[in-house]
């Protein structure tokens, strides 16, 4: 029934080829185009999703208790004389930090 229909070969030849052509076509710059309109969006949400991330991270927190130099770290009334050393001084050579670090681990 099908081979008695007139140009039936003919049309499906010319779908064959425009399905080829098509193909071919989107195989090229007009295929990354329009990957590129939903990537795009897509990527620009993950970015903004990133900074806002980002900076909530970075917001005020409270500081941790005992982080930082305190009085009470520099005024150790166990051994005064190392206040002294460490304060009077410019600055230490690395035999003297060895010296007091030896001194205060054999105690």
């Amino acid at each position: 029934m099908a081979a008695n229909s007139p140009f039936l070969y003919q049309r499906l030849r010319a779908r064959i080829r425009d399905e080829e052509r098509r193909r071919e076509e989107s195989g090229g710059w007009v295929s990354l185009f329009l990957v590129a309109r939903r990537a795009i969006p897509a990527m620009a949400m993950v970015a903004v999703l990133a900074a806002i991330l980002t900076v909530w991270s970075m917001g005020p927190s409270a500081t941790p208790s005992g982080y930082g130099i305190e009085d009470d770290a520099l005024t150790d009334t166990r051994d005064p004389g190392v206040e002294q050393a460490v304060l009077t001084r410019p600055a230490l050579s690395r035999d003297e930090v060895f010296n007091i670090v030896v001194e205060r681990g054999d105690r």
